[in-house]
């Protein structure tokens, strides 16, 4: 796709070697970016890289912005959390196959959960937290839905089933969570709301966000 820049003629009397320019911006197709429009069948959406006709990228582009402040990051040993939708899979795939290793390794060294009736879990108590939930629920199953990011906060909610290990009833969850990122990519801060139900119980409403 070839779009034109900006056109423009010199006022009478100026100098003609400025007369008159022209130049394109080609937008050059992203072939890793394609998505499916949900709202429009049989049709995709591909994102474009803003290029010059001379093959030089635009620099005010903001995909080149962001490209490049990636890239320094990167060279600073910094993760900036470009794909908030990929994190947060992250994180569930995680919590899906019960690795409390990797559960854990996303919090930073001070994090602070805070769950429940201002409950709160930090250091290591906050890192054995999945490991223990694993323990307690060997059949945990959980799903997470991304519903937003915004500056530094991702969040999300999660619907999630298991056995509990003494009653033997299936314990129902659904919650919401928001998490507190730094640029080195790992969660300081952890929100919980949740509310829970067995089968035999009634959901309660939940206000979606």
């Amino acid at each position: 796709m070839v779009m034109p820049n900006s056109v423009s003629a010199m006022p009478p009397g100026a100098d003609p070697a400025g007369a008159r320019y022209e130049t394109y911006i080609v937008a050059l197709p992203d072939p890793a970016t394609l998505r499916c429009l949900a709202w429009w069948p049989a049709t995709g959406l591909v994102m474009a890289d803003a290029m010059h006709d001379d093959g030089t990228p635009v620099e005010i582009a903001p995909r080149h912005v962001l490209a490049e402040h990636v890239r320094l990051a990167a060279g600073a040993g910094l993760l900036p959390v470009t794909d908030p939708v990929g994190y947060l899979a992250e994180i569930e795939a995680a919590w899906r196959r019960r690795d409390g290793v990797a559960a854990a390794a996303g919090y930073t060294e001070d994090a602070v959960l805070v769950y429940g009736n201002a409950q709160t879990r930090t250091g290591e108590a906050l890192r054995q937290w999945p490991q223990q939930w694993f323990d307690f629920a060997p059949d945990l199953r959980i799903t997470k839905t991304f519903r937003s990011f915004a500056g530094d906060c991702l969040a999300s909610e999660w619907e999630s089933t298991y056995t509990h290990p003494v009653s033997g009833e299936t314990v129902h969850e659904r919650g919401a969570e928001f998490f507190f990122i730094r640029i080195d990519g790992k969660v300081y801060r952890h929100h919980m709301f949740e509310h829970t139900w067995l089968d035999d119980q009634q959901e309660q409403a939940w206000p979606a966000i």
